[in-house]
């Protein structure tokens, strides 16, 4: 019996094979980069590492430096087998929401702005708040191999973060930061969508594909400004979950705390190393678009 091109079968078959291949293709070459930007991004959350690490003027070199010296090159890639599953796992719902978020009646801005930005913002914040949930404890897992690679070792693998992070906090400590997570989704999905319509409408342009790239990648920059805070607190809070002593009592505690320690710039380290990041992330999407279409 032969299936259709658009059995779900064969969505989730090609979105799988997509998330594979530009996983492959264009994260595993900027894992260097992932891992020095968690360790700028969030070391001061972690006082033993901070202290280790001294006044060293940081910053990626000097990060990857030390990693090599520690733990050996291949500490550079740790995780990303983990990373590659979440890309699995996302390619296997990412169909079925996305036939979910269709169910709802598209508007025309033109005539209903209004519900166009609910439906565009709110659905696809509950979507994506969905497909953070399912991936959220591969997503800790992910980050805290990633950091785990200056000095000796705290975690032999992923089971092992699990086992020592459930047995301190409980199963709840794999979510931490998800309140973070998920505003940052939504801000994200608001900003983009106003911005697009704002840029777009002023663009002179309209038809040359150079302007339109250059508007979606000041947009992708901007709305990256905007969230980089909130993706700080996020990973500072995910540093502490599996600690019984916490220095944050939550996601307000960890801004108001960051603020008055380290000022503005102290929810910005690692931020050049992460646009690097997001650029390529963005052409993996481009790869991604290209396989399932």
């Amino acid at each position: 019996m032969q299936t259709s091109n658009n059995s779900p079968l064969v969505q989730v078959t090609v979105g799988i094979v997509a998330k594979v291949s530009s996983s492959l293709l264009v994260k595993l070459p900027i894992c260097p980069l992932f891992t020095a930007a968690c360790i700028l991004q969030s070391h001061q959350a972690d006082h033993q590492l901070a202290k280790q690490i001294g006044d060293k003027q940081l910053n990626t070199i000097t990060i990857l430096q030390q990693i090599k010296q520690d733990q050996g090159i291949s500490s550079w890639f740790r995780g990303f087998p983990v990373e590659l599953l979440k890309n699995i796992l996302t390619g296997m719902f990412s169909p079925m929401l996305m036939k979910i978020f269709n169910i709802i009646p598209k508007f025309d801005p033109s005539t209903d702005l209004g519900k166009y930005y609910l439906r565009n913002v709110v659905g696809g914040a509950l979507i994506g708040t969905a497909m953070e949930a399912l991936t959220r404890p591969l997503a800790y897992v992910r980050f805290k191999l990633a950091f785990d690679t200056i000095g000796k070792r705290q975690y032999s693998g992923p089971i092992d973060v699990l086992k020592k992070t459930i047995e301190t906090n409980g199963y709840s400590a794999l979510f931490v930061g998800l309140d973070a997570s998920l505003i940052k989704l939504i801000v994200y999905r608001f900003s983009y969508f106003v911005m697009y319509d704002i840029l777009t409408s002023v663009n002179p342009y309209p038809n040359d594909i150079r302007a339109k790239f250059l508007i979606a990648q000041l947009i992708s920059f901007s709305n990256f400004l905007i969230c980089y805070p909130l993706e700080t607190v996020e990973r500072k809070l995910q540093v502490q979950a599996d600690k019984k002593e916490k220095t944050f009592s939550g996601t307000l505690d960890c801004f108001q705390k960051t603020y008055k320690e380290e000022g503005i710039s102290g929810f910005f380290r690692g931020w050049k190393i992460s646009i690097a990041t997001s650029l390529a992330i963005s052409g993996g999407f481009i790869l991604y678009d290209l396989i399932t279409n």
